[in-house]
């Protein structure tokens, strides 16, 4: 695999969802990179978390009774004597409760779906059944086989056939949201991340080749100089010579130091490319640190009109960073403006993030207080001066978690 084939992989690597073969080549190719280390255990982390990110379910207020209801009865069918045989013996009246447990069980999962009967009488199952008195119920091989008639069913109140189910859907739900709001953040995370790790590689390739290129440059200027030098030892020489070959000899050296000063002016301007990039790097990785430290992370969606949009609003001890993808740069007099949305769904402007915002890698903000105060963020396409409430489209969407 090539080093950005493994880095777009890194997040489905800490989530253990590649084929074998990609999980081994990634993680030879980690073992040559430990600066990749601590990325992997972030985004592995993320995705540990999101176990948790469910709240806790009460069980069912029954379903302890109906555990310990089966357990009995399970003591006691094997405490059952049993004939030579093999049939189990006809017991006292005492045990037909335990015997029947099975069948109140299903009793009580039929009156939990059902409006409870008026009359209190016991159910009294007719002998032509299976299970009544002198009938025979189907056994299974080794099962001893209850005779005993069933004890009276116990009508379900509402609450009990009710009130858990709510509990259950309520908390069912619940959990889907909190994991999918988790999972929204991680994906979120991990896929930023993995773009700035690629475009810190990027740098790093290009620091690379200009290096390069700034050495060859600088090896074709020490031999130009090596021929100047050459050149103009020839025209002390021939100060006494006839006055053609010494004009000669002028223009030969005229026409070399004019190539030399060309590509002294190229190599310049490679060593100026090279130290911008070196800086663009330097600042790449310090926000990678800062991402790593953020103490909140809101990730930021696009909406129906910018589907493919997507970023996040990061905040930590060292301030705040928006990181945006997917959108289009904007003309001059359009700027993208970031937005933080309290729980009334009031719009509070919280910074200009510029016409070329998702051409950053990152774009610092100073927020109007704590992420933790507001409920949403947005983006919307406004004025190049800004607006104090959005007059613009909303680009892009995201609710804090």
């Amino acid at each position: 695999m090539t080093e950005n084939e493994v880095l777009q992989a890194l997040p489905a690597y800490a989530l253990n969802a590649l084929e074998p073969d990609e999980m081994v080549a990634v993680r030879a190719f980690l073992q040559t990179r430990p600066d990749l280390q601590q990325r992997v255990e972030m985004l592995t982390d993320a995705a540990t978390q999101l176990t948790y990110a469910a709240p806790p379910t009460p069980l069912p207020t029954h379903l302890k009774k109906r555990v310990m209801e089966l357990a009995h009865a399970d003591v006691a069918l094997a405490q059952q004597p049993v004939t030579e045989s093999g049939a189990p013996q006809a017991e006292a009246p005492q045990d037909a409760a335990t015997e029947s447990t099975d069948e109140t069980v299903a009793a009580d999962e039929r009156a939990e779906d059902t409006t409870p009967q008026a009359s209190d009488a016991p159910f009294q199952r007719p002998a032509s059944q299976p299970g009544a008195a002198g009938a025979t119920r189907p056994r299974f091989i080794g099962a001893p086989t209850p005779t005993a008639p069933p004890r009276p069913r116990t009508p379900a109140t509402p609450s009990r056939a009710t009130e858990p189910r709510r509990n259950w859907f309520a908390n069912a739900l619940g959990w889907k949201v909190a994991t999918l709001a988790a999972l929204a953040a991680a994906v979120a995370l991990a896929i930023i991340n993995a773009q700035m790790l690629r475009e810190t590689s990027n740098f790093t390739n290009q620091v690379a080749t200009l290096q390069q290129n700034a050495d060859d440059l600088q090896t074709q200027v020490t031999a130009l100089e090596s021929d100047k030098s050459d050149l103009e030892a020839a025209l002390a020489a021939a100060s006494t010579a006839a006055e053609g070959s010494n004009d000669e000899v002028a223009n030969q050296l005229a026409a070399l130091q004019e190539e030399v000063a060309k590509l002294q002016a190229e190599n310049q301007q490679i060593r100026a490319d090279y130290n911008e990039i070196l800086l663009q790097q330097a600042s790449t990785e310090q926000q990678l640190v800062e991402f790593a430290q953020a103490q909140t992370l809101v990730p930021i969606f696009g909406t129906e009109d910018t589907p493919d949009a997507l970023g996040g609003l990061f905040s930590g001890p060292e301030g705040n960073l928006v990181a945006l993808r997917g959108l289009d740069t904007l003309p001059a007099e359009q700027t993208y403006e970031l937005w933080l949305i309290d729980a009334e769904g009031t719009p509070v402007p919280a910074g200009l993030l510029g016409a070329d915002a998702p051409a950053q890698t990152a774009i610092r903000v100073e927020l109007p207080g704590s992420v933790e105060e507001y409920s949403a963020v947005a983006v919307s396409i406004e004025p190049a001066a800004g607006s104090e409430q959005p007059t613009g489209p909303i680009v892009m969407v995201g609710t804090r978690t």
